[in-house]
């Protein structure tokens, strides 16, 4: 099946990325929302 793995990180003040990319960063980075990975498992067939 098909599944997504997401990476978010926290502060230790508990404030973490945003779930998407709010638009252009100011320092012109456009890399803060969390990191998402497509994955697609299948049966191993031997």
């Amino acid at each position: 099946g098909y599944f997504e793995v997401w990476a978010r990180a926290t502060d230790e003040n508990g404030l973490s990325q945003p779930m998407v990319v709010p638009g252009w960063n100011p320092k012109g980075y456009l890399n803060n929302a969390c990191h998402r990975i497509a994955v697609q498992v299948a049966e191993e067939v031997s």
